[in-house]
């Protein structure tokens, strides 16, 4: 499988299983160099996501079962890409054995692991040690974006003129409309 191949599966991957939790899931154009994922929830709030995918990401330490870790190649831009709502996916294909593993890392971790490194390339190494901090984490998207529709956000039948049968505005908030399915 081409590179190009590999990084638009592991995209993919990840717009699956954001959109099976309910996002509003937007993948860029091949090549963007930011961004590969924008997602937003029901206030348009919205996180973005750069996508790191390797056919194999899982290396075994040469001396020690200390080193054993997941290594992807993050490129020169994980320097200054952080933000708060800016986050990687990193997902490993497994050799196509099984589930790809999904780490989701806030940007600024990945920026604060090449702070001040000159190295010809930079590759992102998730160790052992805190695989639990970020192995299938999709709880920080989650979190950045509060899932449940925020009521002040929500329209009210006083802000938009709407009266009961004796012309004295409503208090009652709108219900949003029913989703009407897979569109």
């Amino acid at each position: 499988m081409s590179t190009a191949l590999t990084g638009a599966a592991g995209e993919h991957y990840v717009a699956y299983k954001l959109s099976l939790q309910g996002y509003c899931v937007g993948l860029s154009r091949g090549g963007s160099p930011y961004v590969d994922i924008m997602l937003s929830n029901m206030d348009g709030e919205g996180v973005a996501i750069q996508v790191k995918t390797s056919k194999g990401a899982r290396r075994q330490g040469k001396r020690s079962s200390e080193n054993d870790r997941w290594e992807f190649d993050v490129g020169p831009k994980a320097k200054v890409l952080g933000g708060e709502r800016l986050l990687y996916a990193f997902v490993d294909l497994n050799w196509g054995q099984g589930a790809p593993a999904v780490f989701i890392v806030p940007s600024n971790d990945v920026k604060l692991m090449f702070q001040g490194t000159n190295y010809p390339r930079n590759m992102f190494w998730l160790m052992d040690g805190v695989r639990q901090k970020y192995f299938e984490r999709w709880d920080y998207i989650e979190r950045l974006l509060k899932k449940e529709p925020n009521p002040a956000l929500q329209p009210t039948a006083v802000a938009l003129g709407i009266t009961d049968s004796t012309g004295n505005p409503s208090s009652s908030t709108l219900a949003a409309p029913a989703s009407g399915g897979a569109g």
